[in-house]
C-alpha cells in the first residue's frame, strides 16, 4: 500500500462513514470504523478448511506503534455490507465453508485481508455475481455513493463508497481464485477522486498477497 494520506479524519465521524462493519477493532479507528462480519464454525470439515497458518497478514504493518494488527484468525470479523443498496443477507457471504481474516487498524484507517472458502468454483462465482448485482443497483444519488472502480471482470469486482459531503470512504476488491474469494478493503480518508488511486493500491496488494497465498492453498 502507498503511505497513508497525512490529513486526519474528523475525530467524531459517525459509524456509517466507513461502512466496513467490524466489531472487534481496538484503538482510535473504532470511533470511525465498525467491523462486523460472517463467522464460520471451527468444525469445518478438513476438505473445507483453510490452513490455520495462512499468511493473510502479509503486508500488514506490525511495527507501527499507532496501529493494531489482528489475525489471521477465524474470530477476526470479516466484511459485511449493511449499507449497500438493497442488501440481500443471503447473497454475502453465502454458504462459505471456512474463512480467515486479518485486519490492521489505526487512528485514521483500516486495512482488511479476508479469504472465504466455498464448496466449489460455481458457488464462489455465484456469491461474487450476487454482490456485483447489488453494487450495480445503487442509485447515483443520496449522501453515500457506490460505484465500480479499477479492475472489474468476470472474476474480480472492485468498488468504492464515498460521501458526497465530507471525507471518508472505502474501496473493496473481491477476486475469485478457484473455490475461494480473496477480499481486500481499504478504509480511511477518501473522496470521489481518491477512490481510483485506492483501487490501484489494492490491485498491487492483491498481486503481492496472492503470490504468497496461492502456494499455501494448493
Amino acid at each position: 500500500m502507498t503511505p497513508r494520506r497525512p490529513h486526519p479524519l474528523p475525530l467524531l465521524l459517525p459509524l456509517a462513514v466507513l461502512p466496513l462493519v467490524l466489531s472487534a477493532c481496538s484503538g482510535a479507528a473504532q470511533d470511525s470504523v465498525a467491523l462486523d462480519g460472517p463467522t464460520t464454525s471451527d468444525a469445518a470439515s478438513p476438505e473445507q478448511r483453510l490452513p490455520d497458518d495462512l499468511s493473510l497478514d502479509h503486508g500488514l504493518d506490525r511495527s507501527d506503534a499507532d496501529a493494531t494488527v489482528e489475525g489471521p484468525s477465524r474470530t477476526v470479523p470479516g466484511t459485511s455490507f449493511p449499507d449497500l443498496c438493497d442488501p440481500d443477507p443471503t447473497t454475502w457471504p453465502g454458504a462459505s465453508g471456512d474463512r480467515l481474516a486479518a485486519v490492521e487498524t489505526g487512528p485514521e484507517y483500516l486495512e482488511l485481508h479476508e479469504v472465504l472458502l466455498y464448496a466449489d468454483e460455481a458457488t464462489a462465482q455465484d456469491v461474487l455475481d450476487g454482490l456485483r448485482t447489488q453494487v450495480d443497483s445503487c442509485p447515483e444519488s443520496g449522501t453515500q455513493r457506490y460505484a465500480t472502480v479499477g479492475v472489474n471482470d468476470a472474476t474480480t469486482l472492485t468498488f468504492g463508497m464515498h460521501f458526497v459531503d465530507g471525507l471518508g470512504g472505502t474501496v473493496w476488491r473481491v477476486t475469485r481464485h478457484g473455490d475461494v474469494l480473496l477480499v481486500l478493503a481499504d478504509s480511511g480518508e477518501a473522496s470521489e477522486e481518491s477512490l481510483r488511486p485506492m483501487a490501484a493500491d489494492l490491485a498491487r496488494t492483491h498481486a503481492t498477497l496472492w503470490s504468497v497465498l496461492a502456494p499455501q492453498l494448493t
